[in-house]
């Protein structure tokens, strides 16, 4: 038998930083993220379980073995669903990384644990599985759950705001640049040694509650303006400390987005951890900021809200 999940890859609104607890990845504070992926939902982690009669199973990312902390973590959400489950055996497991530009750990790790619950028979819920895939990634919940969710490590407990078909009208343009990704763990131990770094962190309650309250109003806008707001004051952090993630040509993107907003075209940018600028607006802006990302002579590629992982 073998079984296949798919989970799409997340993106920070309120971002993540900082753990409480690295051995368990557990992170510092609450955070808010999104699910994304193409309108066929094709930009995802696939994964595949089959058992293996005889031998010593393995685990493939991409056609090869998982390298470093990462590939660590992903093996400790496979030995203790196995442990759940009492189950004894070997399984082979694929991961294949499709049309990704950044949070392929998070939907990796979403994609295994759901996965591994369904070919181990452990009809886990979601928020029952949500330890398990948290260990592969801190911020797993983003894929797990899809749709616009929020985390809070202090509970161990997530939950969805707002789901795909709520967030139907939110179109992301990716631009992605040729530029080396910084590992998310050097990120997250970082920007907390950032002397402003204390006042940052006392300040997420009232942007995780501001997230919260833009998507119970339906207000993407002022999601779209916190996000950006978010990500201005992490990359302004990490550049302080002499840890850039945006290029030059990056903050160009970055800049001509806010100086279209200034000229009445509603958008708004934000950058992850990797080489990648995301342009967010409103289907019916969506031709309009086409045309401008084009005009300036990127590519892009456009993507909608995804859903949570599943069984396919």
């Amino acid at each position: 038998m073998v079984l296949k999940a798919c989970a799409y890859p997340g993106l920070p609104v309120v971002f993540a930083e900082g753990f409480r607890d690295y051995e368990r990845r557990i992170g510092l504070h609450a955070s808010v993220s999104l699910a994304l992926t193409d309108a066929a939902g094709k930009v995802r982690t696939l994964t595949e379980v089959s058992p293996l009669e005889g031998g010593k199973g393995g685990f493939l990312v991409n056609g090869k073995p998982p390298e470093g902390r990462r590939g660590e973590d992903m093996g400790v959400v496979v030995e203790l669903l196995k442990k759940k489950a009492k189950f004894t055996g070997e399984l082979r497991i694929e991961s294949h990384n499709e049309g990704i530009a950044t949070g392929s750990s998070d939907s990796g790790a979403a994609a295994l644990a759901t996965a591994l619950n369904g070919f181990l028979s452990l009809g886990l819920s979601v928020d029952e599985l949500l330890p398990y895939a948290t260990c592969g990634s801190e911020t797993a919940y983003r894929s797990l759950y899809g749709g616009l969710s929020a985390y809070d490590p202090a509970s161990l407990e997530a939950e969805l705001l707002a789901d795909r078909r709520e967030l139907r009208d939110v179109r992301a343009f990716v631009v992605e640049f040729p530029s080396e990704r910084r590992a998310a763990d050097d990120l997250h131990k970082r920007i907390v040694e950032h002397p402003k770094y204390p006042l940052r962190l006392k300040r997420i309650p009232e942007k995780v509650r501001g997230a919260k309250e833009a998507a119970a109003d339906g207000d993407l806008v002022s999601l779209f303006s916190l996000m950006e707001d978010e990500a201005r004051t992490f990359h302004g952090l990490v550049e302080d400390l002499g840890f850039p993630v945006r290029t030059a040509q990056m903050k160009g993107l970055t800049s001509l987005v806010e100086s279209w907003r200034k000229k009445g075209l509603n958008c708004f940018w934000n950058v992850a951890g990797g080489s990648a600028v995301y342009v967010f607006c409103l289907k019916d802006d969506a031709e309009s900021v086409s045309r401008k990302i084009d005009e300036e002579g990127f590519k892009s590629r456009i993507f909608v809200v995804g859903g949570a992982a599943k069984l396919i």
